[in-house]
């Protein structure tokens, strides 16, 4: 669709050469629940840091230490979706992290706990990189060009 018609759309859960990535794992996302709470991505309704209580917005998000220590939890994991590929260690790495359940349930760490693992996004060997020049380059340099991984 992006070759024929003059829309931009980007995903972020491929890279421009069409590796798979977690956006939050590369900074690129977090999510803000309803409350305030910041949590690393939709999916993953766990937060240690409140947007109701912090003094400044923009630093909450960019020095969570919750946020940071995810990041490198996620990269170490792998390239696709942690919540499909390993909810037990999620639910650990939450565990140790302390990290307050958002879900409105009070059911998140169970829920992993019956979880198992799935087929995610990641398959090595049948990338399939973006075939628009201007969207590759677009998506390498300035969608991602803020520090996530380009």
């Amino acid at each position: 669709l992006r070759l024929r018609v003059p829309i931009l759309v980007v995903d972020a859960y491929w890279d421009h050469e069409g590796r798979a990535l977690c956006p939050a794992a590369v900074g690129i996302s977090h999510h803000i629940n309803p409350w305030g709470s910041v949590e690393p991505c939709p999916i993953i309704q766990f937060a240690k840091d409140d947007l109701a209580e912090a003094p400044d917005v923009g630093a909450a998000l960019t020095e969570s230490a919750f946020l940071q220590a995810f990041r490198e939890f996620a990269c170490e994991a792998g390239r696709g979706c942690i919540v499909m590929t390993g909810p037990d260690r999620l639910k650990a790495f939450l565990e140790a992290q302390e990290a307050r359940d958002c879900t409105g349930r009070g059911t998140g760490l169970a829920e992993l706990s019956a979880s198992c693992c799935r087929l995610s996004h990641h398959v090595p060997g049948v990338e399939i990189p973006e075939r628009h020049w201007a969207y590759r380059f677009g998506k390498k340099h300035w969608f991602f060009g803020f520090g996530a991984y380009g």
